[in-house]
């Protein structure tokens, strides 16, 4: 899973800088509002997972990205255990 992300991180941001999951979206030119959108939406296709857009502002760095993500798999594990004992 790292590895498709960063991958759309390098395709959507063409590769301008050596990729590091602790970067600050300053720390990219391309880290643009238009870009940051690109990125986020092609990430929850990839993972076929939605973001809120509170979620998504607040991303500052790749490895909030893994954050987050860690915290939807949490989530949806628990909905699914909860359904499953009833």
């Amino acid at each position: 899973m790292e590895n498709s992300i960063q991958q759309i991180f390098e395709d959507i941001l063409e590769k301008e800088v050596s990729f590091s999951w602790d970067m600050n979206r300053r720390e990219f030119s391309q880290w643009n509002f238009l870009n940051h959108i690109k990125i986020m939406v092609a990430i929850e296709k990839l993972l076929q997972i939605r973001f809120s857009t509170e979620e998504v502002i607040k991303i500052e760095t790749p490895q909030d990205i893994l954050s987050l993500i860690s915290s939807h798999r949490i989530d949806s594990k628990s909905v699914f255990s909860s359904k499953s004992k009833k």
